[in-house]
C-alpha cells in the first residue's frame, strides 16, 4: 500500500490507519526509522512481551547475525 503524508514543521509524520494496520503499529508502539539517501524505512520494534510469547525462537550464532545484518544493509542500500 502506498499513500502520501505531509511532514509537519517539527518533522512529525502521521501514519494513516491502513498503513498502521498492515504494519501492526498501534498508538504508543515504538518504531525504528532507518534513513538513507533515497528515503526512510519505518519498522515496528516488537515488545519484549510479544517476543517472549512467540512459540518458536530462532537461535542464531553471532556470525549468522552479522551475515543477516550485512544482507539487511545491502537491501536498504539498493532500495
Amino acid at each position: 500500500m502506498t499513500s502520501i503524508a505531509r511532514v509537519g514543521k517539527n518533522g512529525e509524520i502521521v501514519l494513516r490507519k491502513p498503513e498502521m494496520k498492515i504494519a501492526g503499529i498501534k498508538p504508543g508502539d515504538k518504531v525504528v526509522i532507518i534513513g538513507h539517501p533515497r528515503g526512510i524505512i519505518i519498522k515496528k520494534i516488537p515488545s519484549l512481551r510479544s517476543i517472549l510469547e512467540q512459540k518458536s525462537v530462532i537461535k542464531l550464532t553471532l556470525d549468522e547475525v552479522r551475515e543477516l545484518w550485512r544482507e539487511i544493509r545491502k537491501e536498504i542500500d539498493t532500495s
